[in-house]
């Protein structure tokens, strides 16, 4: 028995598997290392360590989730809001209203946050465009009601700014949803779900 693939190591050698030796003495224990679990492949970097990766295994959908890509939901509502606020804004300097460069540029803000927020924060870019478009276009209509109407109050430029851009508004809602979607699906497909 000179080789033989559990070694038990003396609580007192420096390089025992016990955390604390004298734990390990006074309950009588002596530590061996797990055998290896042949059905889980170990990477070469774990192997020379000597570390276990059947446990690991059971993370790698946790490991997975934790480390995609993707921008927080605050900074997706942030982007998303001043990208908004900066197209209306333009939009409104060259043309003095709102027009379809407007409900356009709304579609690509809609489409590119969705793309780009983490997969955990999808449900906020599932919302997000409806309150955004209604925010910007209330803002229009708050300082500058004759974008919208000649005449009338702030509620009316408001109702008019929503039903002269609902296109645009379907579109870009449209489009979040689709991409929110398509992630959820292939997030699905990946993990196995």
């Amino acid at each position: 028995m000179a080789s033989s693939a559990h070694h038990v190591a003396p609580a007192y050698e420096p390089d025992a598997f016990s955390v604390d030796p004298a734990v390990d003495q006074r309950v009588g224990r002596s530590v061996e290392p797990n055998p290896p679990d042949f059905a889980a492949p170990q990477t070469a970097a774990s192997a020379a360590a000597g570390t276990d990766t059947s446990d690991a295994q059971d993370d790698i959908p946790a490991q997975l989730y934790s480390s995609a890509p993707g921008i927080p939901a605050r900074g997706v509502v942030l982007v998303s809001a001043l990208a908004t606020v900066g197209c209306a804004g333009l939009n409104l300097a060259l043309t003095g209203r709102l027009t379809i460069f407007f409900d356009l540029c709304f579609v690509v803000v809609a489409l590119t946050s969705a793309m780009s927020v983490l997969r955990r924060d999808l449900f906020t870019v599932g919302v997000l465009p409806p309150l955004l478009f209604a925010a910007v276009v209330g803002g229009v209509a708050l300082t500058a009601p004759e974008t919208f109407v000649a005449t009338g109050t702030t509620s009316k430029a408001f109702l008019t700014g929503l039903a002269a851009h609902a296109v645009g508004l379907v579109a870009a809602y449209g489009v979040a949803l689709a991409v929110v979607i398509c992630r959820v699906i292939a997030d699905k497909d990946a993990t196995g779900a």
